[in-house]
């Protein structure tokens, strides 16, 4: 293998251009070049598709490629009107997406307060993180039948696991069959970064829900890595 396929939103790419990103600390442990598909604001849909995409667009070379596909903020949705949107970042992005937007459920109160309050009600954090799963089981069995090497991983916090919760309990079993699917209920990145004092450079704006500089980037990096290891020991 030569090329690394990196994900994710802005927990993934955002440094305050101190040291580097996790991407690109991982494919220096690695011995790979990376390819950085993340870019802020980026919702899991997006991610799942544009795993998904470049799998199928480089079906001869995925032989060739890992890929490192990190799940960020669940409380995101696309929308589409038909009109190209434009990349404002500079990262690699699919020309097939560029006419879908990720929204965040919250930015929708400076558009209608009431309706954007009873909107995120209707979005509970379980819901979504069990949500989320279900299409992380089937983007795992994709990525198993195309036979491509990867690692899915939890860039946000730590998942409630609640065997009670009859709407999310069946996907608990399938993922804990599935090791390539990590670090979703414990030792997520910023469970990783809070238990071992990594502040966040934004921590008065956002708290841990911030974004981390080079060396929290670094010492993820080397957690994945090790992860990487034992799938493959």
């Amino acid at each position: 293998m030569t090329n690394l396929y990196c994900d994710g939103d802005s927990w993934s790419v955002s440094n305050n251009g101190v040291g580097n990103v996790m991407g690109w600390y991982l494919s220096n442990l690695m011995g790979y070049n990376m390819e950085n598909y993340g870019h802020p604001g980026k919702s899991i849909d997006k991610v799942i598709r544009s795993v998904q995409r470049h799998v199928l667009s480089n079906s001869e070379s995925n032989n060739d490629t890992a890929y490192m596909i990190g799940i960020g903020h669940t409380q995101r949705f696309d929308i589409s009107t038909g009109e190209e949107v434009q990349m404002k970042y500079p990262f690699l992005s699919m020309r097939s997406e560029m006419g879908v937007e990720s929204v965040r459920i919250e930015a929708l109160i400076n558009t209608d307060r009431v309706f954007a309050e009873q909107f995120i009600k209707w979005f509970e954090y379980p819901f979504l993180e069990y949500q989320t799963l279900s299409k992380l089981v089937s983007l795992h069995d994709f990525l198993r039948y195309h036979k491509v090497d990867f690692i899915i991983h939890n860039l946000g916090f730590d998942y409630d696991y609640d065997l009670e919760y009859e709407f999310g309990k069946q996907w608990l079993d399938e993922v804990e069959k599935r090791p390539r699917i990590v670090n979703f209920f414990k030792d997520s990145f910023h469970s990783i970064m809070q238990k071992e004092n990594f502040v966040p450079f934004n921590y008065d704006l956002y708290q841990w829900n911030g974004h981390q500089e080079g060396p929290g980037h670094k010492y993820y990096a080397e957690y994945l890595h090790e992860k990487w290891q034992s799938i493959h020991d």
